[in-house]
């Protein structure tokens, strides 16, 4: 085997070693030790007590009611109207805000319980046009200029200028998501209990953004080397993207496969990013994540080799 190849399978090997390492001293001895839950049910055990000692305060739908008059009349005249509004939507914070310039669900005040979920549900689709618009220029402005010529001309590889492009955007990625920590430590103090916040599942949340970003630059950076056009390159990075991310989604909602579909669903980025979400990080999704940036890193490398064709 070539060494040029034989180099980064070592590196790989060697980064799944380290994580598995990792992952044996850093998981908690009571993760995943209950019965229940395969996947998707897998928590820290410990963790079920520390959620019930939390304090909680009811008000009642009254409450609710007086902000939220068209809905309470609404519900009141409906087969809801035995239940109180915090069966379903959480229990009623102090500080609850009244007016929004832009009502919506992903209000954190409107949201029920201390979290920033709608920053993670939303993060995703800002990326799909974000890092597309980073990356679209970084082969394509250079083959449309002709400085890609003298850039292969320097004692660089195929590969290391590839790194270089592709860990560029990765890191205007990463301070792109820097900002977003004051929401992490707002939402961490102002709790109805400071710290009544799910740590473990926010910054699995944050680490799953990290491999998304990761994935989409990946893609992004593919796609700039196929094309002198950067429009081109930016629409076609937000279509691979798109579809790796919705796609495969989509195809399993059908339900035309039976149980191969669940195959499918894990092809897709979303599934993985989801899992990775819920604060468990599983090897299985850290492997699809680097398996997926090597293959468009290297296919990158495929269309730059093909100038010597």
């Amino acid at each position: 085997m070539k060494l040029h190849i034989l180099r980064p399978l070592i590196v790989f090997v060697v980064l799944v070693g380290l994580i598995l390492f990792a992952r044996s001293l850093f998981l908690p001895k009571d993760f995943a030790t209950n019965e229940r839950g395969y996947r998707f049910g897998w928590h820290r055990f410990g963790n079920e007590q520390e959620w019930k000692d939390f304090p909680v305060k009811y008000v009642g739908s009254d409450t609710c009611t007086a902000c939220h008059a068209d809905k309470g009349t609404q519900i009141l005249a409906s087969w809801h109207k035995d239940n109180q509004c915090e069966n379903c939507h959480g229990p009623y914070q102090e500080g609850h805000s009244k007016e929004w310039v832009f009502p919506s669900a992903f209000n954190i005040l409107d949201y029920g319980y201390a979290g920033i979920d709608g920053l993670f549900m939303l993060a995703p689709f800002v990326f799909l046009f974000l890092i597309p618009a980073v990356t679209m220029r970084s082969f394509a402005d250079e083959k449309k200029s002709g400085t890609i010529e003298l850039l292969f001309t320097k004692p660089i590889s195929d590969f290391n200028i590839i790194l270089a492009k592709y860990f560029a955007g990765f890191i205007i990625v990463i301070i792109s998501i820097l900002p977003t920590l004051v929401y992490y430590i707002t939402v961490y103090k102002l709790g109805m209990q400071a710290g009544n916040l799910d740590v473990g599942a926010t910054w699995g949340s944050y680490i799953g953004l990290l491999f998304l970003g990761a994935a989409f630059t990946a893609v992004g950076i593919f796609c700039s080397s196929i094309s002198e056009n950067q429009i081109v390159s930016f629409i076609l990075a937000i279509a691979i993207s798109g579809f790796m991310y919705l796609g495969f989604e989509f195809i399993y909602s059908l339900e035309i496969f039976g149980t191969f579909g669940l195959f499918i669903q894990s092809l897709g980025l979303s599934d993985h990013y989801s899992s990775i979400s819920r604060g468990v990080v599983d090897t299985r999704d850290l492997i699809y994540y680097f398996s997926f940036i090597l293959i468009f890193l290297f296919s990158t490398r495929l269309v730059l080799q093909s100038r010597k064709w």
